[in-house]
């Protein structure tokens, strides 16, 4: 697929590389560098292969990407991520199909969004938010901000810091959800392991075959419960169905 790049209103057809480094925009090796732009935006229609840029203002790829550097700037993709996508320092990425088991998506400091699935990794080095549509069975993490989850989960969901995580169906057997201090949400049925560190509450929706741990905080169930729930120090535990599994708090009530 043949694809068209713009760079602030100047079309270029065809174009494969593109990189801007110290101010000098390079297309396919050839310097189309603007005489009056101090802030360049790249728009491409169509696929492409690799993007390097130190500083852009924005950046938006109709198409697939698979291999794409930037120091600072937001990035939109319209397509899937096969390859990785980076953004050094900060800068927002909107993802609005899949990343793919290979793909890699991270930047130092800003939010991600994703319209479909999450099978590669996606990982905020400080401070920003995760927003997925889909499942996960790859790697979600964090350092401070809320992620939410559409879908199921698989794989692993990790805020390092103080963040919400919220699911919006289930947590699977081979799930992780951790975060130091933030509420964990589960829709459905918990099978995997749910893990706050320090303060927060758990709430699921269904039944816990799984393990959920608080180090301070209520717990609630709104079903049945075979598996463990677990507060560490002080806490009461909710459980709206059977309990045929464990549930131990230090300092409060477990109420079935």
């Amino acid at each position: 697929m043949v694809n068209t790049t713009s760079f602030n209103n100047v079309n270029i057809v065809g174009a494969r590389n593109i990189s801007i480094i110290n101010g000098r925009v390079i297309i396919d090796g050839k310097d189309v560098t603007p005489n009056d732009q101090k802030q360049i935006i790249i728009h491409v229609v169509g696929d492409v292969e690799r993007i390097e840029a130190d500083v852009c203002l924005q950046v938006t790829v109709t198409g697939n990407v698979q291999d794409f550097k930037l120091n600072h700037g937001d990035v939109s993709v319209m397509g899937d991520v096969t390859g990785g996508i980076n953004v050094k320092e900060r800068g927002g990425i909107t993802i609005a199909q899949h990343i793919a088991e290979n793909g890699v998506v991270s930047t130092g400091n800003g939010d991600v969004e994703i319209g479909g699935d999450v099978d590669g990794q996606v990982t905020i080095a400080g401070r920003g938010g995760i927003v997925v549509t889909g499942s996960i069975s790859g790697a979600l993490l964090t350092g401070d901000g809320d992620i939410e989850i559409g879908g199921a989960v698989s794989g692993s969901v990790t805020v390092k810091k103080r963040g919400n995580i919220e699911v919006g169906m289930g947590l699977t057997e081979t799930g992780i959800l951790s975060t130091s201090d933030g509420d964990i949400s589960i829709e459905q049925d918990a099978s995997g392991t749910a893990t706050i560190k320090n303060r927060g509450g758990i709430t699921v929706g269904k039944s816990v075959t799984g393990a959920l741990t608080t180090g301070n905080g209520d717990i609630e169930i709104k079903k049945h419960l075979s598996g463990s729930a677990q507060v560490l120090d002080r806490g009461n535990i909710e459980i709206g169905g059977t309990l045929s599994g464990r549930a131990n708090t230090k300092r409060g009530t477990v109420d079935n």
